[in-house]
């Protein structure tokens, strides 16, 4: 069964509105724990949802004026200013931040998630990469 548009958004919404969970971002939309937990990462990678992704955030970097290289540039900031204040509890903070921009802040990297893309997705993922080049 095709995915639909809509149902694209409201995973898409879940996703964001879950800080980028996937698991949660399923759960929200519907999906049930087990198909969340085994085979829904698979719906992320359907082109439906990741321009639903794309255009979200798309939305909100224009609502906002924010982007994760503005907002690394923020933590970095706050970081420089804790350690010329000599506060170490300011700086943790700072990094923790700039690693949960990026990710970074999972204790384990999940690999039964991986999966390799077909031409077809590679090449909106090559076309989206080049999109987000020229806005950056």
């Amino acid at each position: 069964m095709a995915l639909s548009q809509e149902k694209a958004n409201l995973i898409a919404s879940e996703y964001k509105a879950s800080k980028c969970d996937m698991t949660k971002g399923l759960l929200g939309a519907g999906y049930s724990k087990s198909y969340a937990e085994t085979l829904g990462h698979k719906l992320y990678s359907n082109i439906k949802v990741i321009n639903a992704i794309e255009a979200i955030n798309k939305h909100q970097r224009i609502k906002t004026g924010r982007t994760i290289e503005s907002l690394d540039g923020m933590y970095q900031a706050a970081y420089d200013l804790a350690n010329t204040s000599n506060q170490p509890s300011a700086m943790n903070q700072s990094v923790t931040g700039i690693a949960r921009l990026y990710g970074l802040d999972k204790d384990t990297v999940d690999t039964t998630q991986q999966q390799a893309l077909t031409d077809n997705e590679q090449a909106e993922a090559n076309r989206l990469a080049t999109i987000r080049l020229r806005e950056a």
